[in-house]
């Protein structure tokens, strides 16, 4: 029989060189080893030497067993960090587990520059200026501000001084470089970031800048000021309409960006972009991570890349009166039209349910008005609530890119609670808009094949909704659903809000 006992100690570390604080935790178990014992020593950093009575055990993290009950010696080493040295009594039949956080050698620098915004960057890290701990040591330091030269210097950082860096940068010329429009065609109907055309560069100093659109047949049709420039990264939008606020027919149109400095210095680039009113991007829902609704994915496919990640909470209910408040997080990502993945997760005070899903478009056709799409889909869900499963099978959409079914037969193994061969059925009406979108599916299973073609009782309702708020590039949802085992009231029902953004 184990008997487990946990001391926390925090104290000092002997040090031979300088009296430097180690953070040391203790962990002591009780085990039948034989009258003999065993040591593990955790550190956080790599490439720590531990000593172990003076003789090199190793790297951490190091174990030992069959160690005679006694007095031990404990030296950790690593360059640039101070070394930490304590004494360990490890009793008979005990297992030991010390973890340490050992601390590092610092100086500071304290850096005085004009003009005031300056920063430094060491390490990979940029500072404000003034007091800054870095590791001692001989270092490379970069001062930096918008509109001025950058300055290096090479510092010697003594351990527990102080180094002084004064300095005064020098204007930089007005340069303008990496012009960018962010899509060769767009949509101006498309609700979100869908809507916008980004035009973006980087600036070296202050300055501004006028964008201005063309028609095919040279027309000036709308013009875009930049403010002032105040950092390096420059953007504007154009949102597709004319000067006076009215939207422009298909076609394609000439940006040409015109950027004047503070010095007199001037740059224009230029490129071209398409309005396609064709492109329809309403806010799309989830499905395990991928396109769809809650309880069935969508086969259209969509030829853009996207990343996208959600947030959200989830109200549940079951008819015992049990409540529970979740988290759900979501991750998707497609690249054009090759495939689609995702995964997500829902945790919960007591339990939670993990799942992921994966979509490959085969076909998908649009003739008039009318649309339709093809796509294998496999997704698979772990809930520590008993039910899981693993599935495969072709999703249908047909209709008009406004208003479509989906339709997801699958075939998988079903665990509640053992695993059984099973067929499942998923469905959905969709309907889409420019700037909001919902779905009302629905899900079932049969049971174990081997036992006839019979449904398993119970089947899943779902209604979510979205929206676009704005031009801004996330989609705000709203989901509800229940689950019926027999007739009358629903055995649970879920409520949620959730943000997501697409990348």
């Amino acid at each position: 029989m184990f008997r487990r006992t946990v001391l926390a100690l925090i104290f000092l570390a002997s040090v031979f060189a300088a009296q430097a604080e180690a953070i040391i935790s203790m962990e002591t178990t009780n085990l039948d080893q034989g009258g003999l014992c065993s040591l593990a020593v955790q550190i956080s950093l790599r490439g720590v030497s531990v000593y172990i009575n003076h003789a090199l055990a190793g790297n951490a993290p190091v174990s030992l067993a069959k160690l005679a009950p006694g007095r031990y010696a404990i030296s950790l080493q690593k360059h640039g960090y101070y070394d930490s040295v304590f004494y360990l009594n490890l009793a008979a039949d005990t297992k030991t587990t010390v973890l340490v956080t050992m601390e590092q050698i610092t100086g500071f620098l304290f850096v005085q520059a004009d003009p005031p915004e300056t920063t430094v960057s060491a390490y990979g890290k940029t500072y404000p200026q003034g007091s800054i701990v870095l590791p001692a040591g001989q270092t490379t330091v970069t001062l930096s501000a918008f509109g001025y030269e950058d300055k290096t210097y090479s510092v010697y950082i003594p351990a527990r001084m102080t180094v002084w860096l004064s300095a005064s940068l020098v204007q930089a010329p007005f340069t303008v470089s990496d012009w960018l429009l962010s899509a060769r065609s767009f949509n101006p109907r498309n609700g979100g970031a869908n809507g916008l055309l980004e035009i973006s560069w980087a600036a070296s100093a202050s300055g501004g800048a006028t964008s201005f659109v063309y028609d095919a047949s040279g027309i000036q049709v709308a013009i875009i000021e930049s403010p002032p420039f105040t950092q390096k990264s420059q953007r504007v939008f154009w949102d597709g309409l004319d000067e006076q606020g009215m939207p422009l027919s298909d076609g394609s149109y000439r940006i040409v960006t015109e950027t004047t400095g503070y010095d007199g210095a001037a740059f224009s680039f230029e490129g071209t972009v398409r309005l396609d009113s064709s492109l329809f991007l309403p806010p799309e829902g989830s499905f395990m991570g991928i396109s769809g609704s809650a309880l069935c994915p969508d086969a259209l496919s969509r030829s853009t890349d996207l990343l996208s990640v959600g947030m959200g909470a989830v109200y549940s209910q079951h008819s015992a009166g049990a409540h529970v408040v979740g988290l759900l997080i979501d991750m998707g990502v497609r690249v054009q039209s090759a495939f689609d993945m995702g995964v997500y997760a829902i945790a919960t005070p007591d339990l939670g349910l993990v799942g992921g899903s994966l979509r490959i478009p085969l076909a998908t056709a649009r003739t008039g008005g009318a649309t339709k799409g093809l796509a294998i889909v496999a997704d698979g869900r772990a809930d520590a609530g008993g039910d899981s499963w693993v599935r495969l099978g072709p999703a249908i959409s047909f209709g008009t890119p406004s208003v479509y079914l989906s339709v997801y037969p699958a075939l998988g193994a079903h665990w509640i609670p053992q695993a059984e061969l099973a067929a499942s059925l998923a469905l959905s009406l969709n309907l889409a808009g420019y700037y909001a979108s919902g779905s009302l599916s629905a899900s079932a299973w049969t049971k174990a094949l081997d036992k006839g073609f019979d449904l398993q009782p119970g089947i899943s309702l779902a209604l979510d909704a979205r929206f676009f708020p704005g031009q801004a590039p996330i989609i705000l949802g709203l989901s509800s659903g229940a689950s019926w085992t027999k007739a009358g009231l629903p055995s649970s029902w879920s409520a949620g809000l959730y943000i997501r953004t697409q990348l």
